[in-house]
């Protein structure tokens, strides 16, 4: 016949002992899985925020480079005559959108600020006299709230050299 003690198993008091072991390295894990979302979720909203910007800049910087002439010269809104000479294309912040005629280029956008340069490299030029135009740009990440992990900023500059004013 069996005895009571020569079953196999766990004792209360084992289990007792053991389950709070568990119970700190489950906590661990998941704190370590949770650093690591968070740093995903920081680099991706980084990312984002880093390709808009550089998407917007490029975008504007190679149409005013392309620009046949400069017809309106304004902190944060330009307008010239497009390559073909006859299309006027205007880009304008208006509220947090970056727009090309109207249209929405990119969101997000906190500021874009054009300098406007001479042939001496003075600034303020004219729109008549402009030969280089400076642009700024920051974008933030229009779906996180402020504060938060993905609440990411970026800031682009760029010099662009008018190629087809004489």
């Amino acid at each position: 016949m069996n005895s009571w003690r020569s079953q196999s198993g766990f004792t209360l008091v084992e289990l007792l002992v053991v389950l709070p072991v568990v119970g700190l390295l489950l906590a661990g894990v998941v704190s370590i899985q949770q650093s690591g979302l968070q740093a995903y979720v920081t680099g991706s909203a980084r990312v984002a925020v880093q390709q808009t910007a550089r998407f917007a800049l490029e975008r504007v910087a190679r149409e005013i480079r392309a620009a046949s002439a400069i017809t309106t010269a304004a902190a944060s809104s330009i307008t010239f005559v497009a390559q073909d000479g006859i299309t006027a294309v205007t880009y304008m912040l208006n509220a947090n959108n970056l727009e090309r005629n109207g249209e929405v280029v990119v969101g997000g956008v906190e500021f874009l600020t054009l300098v406007y340069r001479d042939f001496n490299d003075a600034v303020g030029a004219s729109a008549a006299n402009t030969r280089r135009v400076d642009i700024s740009i920051r974008t933030r990440n229009e779906d996180a709230p402020p504060g938060s992990a993905g609440d990411m900023k970026s800031e682009n500059m760029t010099s662009v050299q008018l190629r087809n004013i004489l």
